[in-house]
């Protein structure tokens, strides 16, 4: 009951809502699923970004492959940043159990984040065009 507790304090301070039950081991891998389910999407998000950061902004407008290098550099360090950001989280419960579930719900917001970032940023257009692919919501813990 006292991990169910602190889970959900933890969890809801990272914007996720849990609703994984069962033992340690059981809510880990819950949590990791939704990491995963997390990152395809921001995979798809980022795709669609790239492909937009290819098409040209104004008439004779060249500058597509060096706004795609740029996009995707900031995706690679997006990455390291997360992964270094979770690994911290990681270690900062020692050899707790609990130290996976956190580090996967690092990963989940972080990845809930980027995506959103990635649709306002890439797929939105400020004249209120249709976004090219619907606002994403977070993903949570199911």
């Amino acid at each position: 009951m006292i991990i169910e507790a602190f889970l959900t304090l933890a969890f809801a301070s990272q914007g996720v809502e849990p609703d994984c039950g069962g033992n340690m081991q059981e809510i880990s891998a819950c949590v990791a699923q939704a990491a995963v389910r997390s990152e395809d999407r921001m995979r798809s998000y980022y795709v669609k970004a790239v492909e937009r950061s290819r098409e040209p902004a104004f008439e004779d407008d060249t500058s597509g492959a060096v706004t795609e290098a740029h996009l995707s550099y900031s995706q690679l360090l997006f990455q390291q940043h997360r992964d270094a950001e979770c690994l911290a989280v990681y270690s900062r419960f020692g050899n707790g159990s609990i130290r996976n579930a956190e580090a996967q719900a690092c990963r989940l917001h972080l990845n809930n984040a980027r995506t959103h970032d990635l649709w306002k940023r890439w797929l939105t257009f400020p004249d209120g065009t249709a976004p090219l692919l619907p606002e994403p919501q977070p993903i949570t813990i199911e």
